[in-house]
C-alpha cells in the first residue's frame, strides 16, 4: 500500500509541478491571497500548477500568474515548515483573494531524508545530495536548499543533487515538501567546504569524451542495481553510466560458454581470468554486446553500439560471499582453493584476487573493476563472518593494489556504501573518499528484514557514489 500511495503521490504532485506538462491549457490567470496560521501571517511556500512563491513579506501575501490545468482549474499548495501541508483544487475565480489556512503539523507521516554536501567548483557554493524515501520507497518532494530547488520525481524519483550558495553564517537550510508528509527542515554548516575543491592530481570526473563499452558481471543484486524504475528494487545505474558515455552489456545467469555466468562466487574468478579455459570465456565476454537482463530489470543504454570489443570489465560477487571465515587479520594463502564450503575465508579470498590480479598485468588495453560483495542482514551472518567481510574488503580498498604499478585496476566498496548512510566511498572535495566507520557491518538498506538484496534507497545510494568514482578511475587509467 505505501508503493501505491507515493506511486499516486509522485504522479499527482510532479502533473501539478510541471509548468511544460501537456495536462496544462494555454490560458493564464493571476491568482493572489494570504497565507494565515491562526489568524496570523506566515511564511509558506505557495505552489500552484507549476509556479510558485513565498509569502514571507511580513503580511503572508503571494500572487502570481499560473497556468490553468486540462480541467481549467489550479492545484494550490501551501507549505510551512512545522506546519500540515495544504491543498486545494480551485477554479480561476476561487483562487483571487483565497486565504489558505495552515494547520499544526505532527499527524501526518515523516519522509527519511539523507544528504551529503561536498565542496563546489564556484566559491561560496557547495552542493548537496542525498535521497527522499518513506519505509524504503522514493519518494517524490520537492527539495529547496537556500533559494535552489528541484524535485525528486520521475527519472529522478527520491534522489536530489543541487548547488546552493551558502547563507550569511555559511549553512545550508534544507527542507523537502510532498503532499500527505510532515515538511521536512535541516540546517547544515558548510563553513569547512566554501572553498572550491583541489583537484587530485590530473585526472578529473568528467565523463568519456567519447563512448566507451562496458560489461558488468553480476547476479541478481547486479541487475537490480542497473534497473530503472520498475516494481522490485532498482538501482538507476545503467541509465546513469549511459548518461556518462557509457554503452553498457552484462552477463547473467547461464551466460557464456560451459554457462560460466552461473559461477560469480569468489571462489571463481581464477576460473574466468586465470584458469584453463579463460581464454575462451573472457573472448566471449569481451566480444558480448547484449544485454542479457535476465528478469532482473531493464535499462536504457546509447543508440548506437560504439563497435570493437568491451573496454571496461566490472564484476562483482552477490551477498552470499561475506560469510567469510577466518579471522580478520589472516594473510593471503600461496594459491586459492577451489569452490568447496571450507573455501570462503579471509586467506583464500585474498588468494583469489592476488592470483587475478597476474592476468589483469597483462591485459593494459582493459580496465578492471572490482565491485565487493554487498553485506548480509543480521540474521544472516554472524558478527565474526561480518567482521571478517568488512576488513577483506578493507584490504581491496587499501592494500590489495600497493604495489601493483599500473591503474588499470580499480575497486568500488560496493560492501562499505550500504552498511550505513554515513558510510562512503566517493569523489569528494577533490579526492577519492573512503568512510567506513559509522553504523556496524550488516547491510543497512535489506528490501525487507528477512533478505539480504538491497533496497532501491541502497542501490540509488551506491549509484550516486559509483559513477563519478568510475569517471575518475576511467581517466586516471587513461592517463596511463
Amino acid at each position: 500500500m505505501v508503493v501505491k500511495r507515493l506511486f499516486a503521490i509522485s504522479v499527482s504532485f510532479a502533473l501539478v509541478l510541471s509548468a511544460n506538462s501537456s495536462v496544462f491549457a494555454a490560458d493564464w490567470v493571476t491568482i493572489n491571497g494570504n497565507v494565515l496560521y491562526n489568524e496570523a501571517p506566515a511564511c509558506a511556500l505557495v505552489l500552484a500548477n507549476g509556479q510558485h512563491m513565498f509569502s514571507c513579506s511580513g503580511d503572508g501575501s503571494y500572487q502570481m500568474s499560473v497556468p490553468l490545468d486540462g480541467n481549467d482549474q489550479i492545484t494550490l499548495f501551501g507549505f510551512a515548515s512545522g506546519l500540515l501541508p495544504f491543498q486545494q483544487v480551485l477554479t480561476a475565480s476561487e483562487a483571487v483573494d483565497f486565504t489558505i489556512n495552515m494547520a499544526l503539523g505532527g499527524t501526518n507521516p515523516v519522509l527519511t531524508v539523507t544528504s551529503e554536501m561536498n565542496a563546489s567548483s564556484t566559491e561560496g557554493w557547495v552542493g548537496i545530495s542525498g535521497t527522499v524515501d518513506y519505509s524504503g520507497t522514493p519518494a517524490c518532494a520537492l527539495v529547496l536548499a537556500n533559494g535552489q530547488h528541484m524535485f525528486s520525481c520521475g527519472t529522478n524519483l527520491g534522489i536530489f543533487n543541487l548547488t546552493v550558495p551558502l547563507d550569511s553564517n555559511d549553512d545550508v537550510t534544507l527542507f523537502t515538501f510532498a503532499s500527505g508528509f510532515e515538511p521536512y527542515k535541516k540546517v547544515i554548516d558548510g563553513s569547512d567546504l566554501s572553498d572550491p575543491p583541489v583537484a587530485g592530481g590530473d585526472a578529473t570526473t568528467d565523463p568519456p569524451t567519447s563512448p566507451v563499452k562496458l560489461i558488468f558481471i553480476h547476479h541478481s543484486t547486479g541487475g537490480n542495481w542497473l534497473a530503472d524504475s520498475q516494481e522490485n528494487p532498482y538501482g538507476g545505474l545503467g541509465t546513469a553510466l549511459m548518461n556518462n558515455n557509457y554503452y553498457v552489456s552484462a552477463t547473467n545467469y547461464s551466460w557464456g560458454p560451459d554457462s560460466i555466468g552461473d559461477n560469480t562466487d569468489l571462489v571463481y574468478w581464477p576460473d574466468w581470468f586465470t584458469g584453463a579455459n579463460s581464454s575462451t570465456y573472457l573472448s566471449a565476454l569481451y566480444s558480448e554486446s547484449a544485454q542479457n537482463i535476465g528478469g532482473f530489470g531493464d535499462w536504457q543504454r546509447l543508440s548506437t553500439d560504439p563497435g570493437g570489443e568491451n573496454t571496461i570489465v566490472m564484476f562483482k560477487s552477490c551477498f552470499p560471499n561475506s560469510e567469510l571465515y577466518g579471522n580478520p587479520t589472516d594473510a593471503a594463502q600461496d594459491s586459492p582453493d577451489p569452490s568447496s564450503w571450507g573455501s570462503y575465508t579471509v586467506a583464500n579470498a585474498k588468494a583469489v584476487y592476488n592470483n587475478i590480479l597476474t592476468y589483469f598485468t597483462t591485459q593494459q588495453d582493459k580496465l578492471f573493476v572490482v565491485i565487493t560483495a554487498p553485506p548480509l542482514i543480521a540474521s544472516e551472518t554472524s558478527s565474526d563472518r561480518a567482521a571478517n567481510a568488512r576488513a577483506f574488503n578493507n584490504w581491496l580498498v587499501n592494500d590489495w593494489l600497493d604495489d601493483y604499478p599500473y591503474n588499470n585496476v580499480a575497486v568500488f566498496d560496493y560492501y562499505n556504501v550500504l552498511t550505513d548512510p554515513a558510510n562512503h566511498h566517493r569523489w569528494n572535495n577533490g579526492a577519492v573518499e573512503h568512510v567506513n566507520s559509522n553504523g556496524d557491518n550488516y547491510c543497512y538498506y535489506p528490501v525487507d528484514t528477512y533478505d539480504s538484496h538491497p533496497s532501491t534507497t541502497g542501490h540509488t545510494k551506491a549509484t550516486q557514489e559509483y559513477v563519478p568514482l568510475l569517471n575518475y578511475f576511467y581517466n586516471r587509467w587513461q592517463q596511463d
